[in-house]
């Protein structure tokens, strides 16, 4: 799925067309297989490919507040898979604004599962959903 640029302009998302190549090519990489052994590669949830972009935003302990723009790359029942150009740390409790339909932001609470560096300024940031704001 390529990223259309223009349709993600609303969500902040500004890169240059460098950049964005950069991310697609980022979330390719995510994307292909890998050869590993059936047993390392069990999985408790399927994920789905799930590109869109999505904000983020997290009190730190100073309790300053802090708001990002990231792209998901994967979803599933328990989380979420996005790039993001900044590092968070496991165990770090953020809100993801998640876009729907209706244009409305759907707010959920979810924890860092992981964080790794990718390359050209990018995060792999696993997320696990904690719960859904009314």
């Amino acid at each position: 799925m390529e990223l259309d640029p223009a349709h993600i302009a609303r969500f902040r998302w500004d890169l240059s067309p460098q950049q964005w190549q950069q991310l697609q090519n980022v979330i390719n990489e995510l994307q292909r297989p890998m050869p590993v052994d059936e047993e390392s590669e069990r999985r408790d949830v399927d994920r789905a490919r799930f590109v869109f972009p999505v904000k983020l935003t997290w009190v730190d302990e100073h309790m300053n507040q802090g708001e990002l723009w990231a792209m998901s790359h994967n979803l599933s029942r328990r989380g979420m898979g996005l790039i993001a150009k900044r590092m968070f740390h496991k165990g770090d409790h953020l809100t993801l604004h998640l876009p729907m339909p209706d244009q409305t932001m759907r707010q959920i609470d979810v924890t860092v599962a992981f964080c790794r560096y990718v390359s050209s300024m990018y995060h792999d940031v696993g997320l696990r959903f904690c719960g859904v704001r009314v």
